[in-house]
């Protein structure tokens, strides 16, 4: 048996509503079809503080996260 790292509670759930694990990007379920995101769904995504889509499964970088939220929400 596989020990996953990963904190999200998805991963305990049974039947997942999304495709890819925010924090680490693992797929969650299969069923839900993958989506194709534009940076309009990444930027809110960035704003609750995921690693990755939960949509589309992209990572999401440093660079995204400077380009799509507001200057006072990025440290640097």
């Amino acid at each position: 048996m596989s020990v996953h790292k990963c904190l999200n509670v998805n991963h305990r759930r049974a039947n997942s509503p999304f495709r890819f694990c925010p924090s680490c990007g693992e797929v969650l379920n299969n069923s839900v079809p993958i989506s194709i995101c534009g940076m309009e769904k990444h930027t809110k995504e960035i704003g609750r503080g995921d690693k990755y889509c939960r949509i589309c499964g992209e990572r999401f970088t440093r660079q995204m996260e400077k380009v799509s939220l507001p200057k006072e929400m990025v440290s640097d």
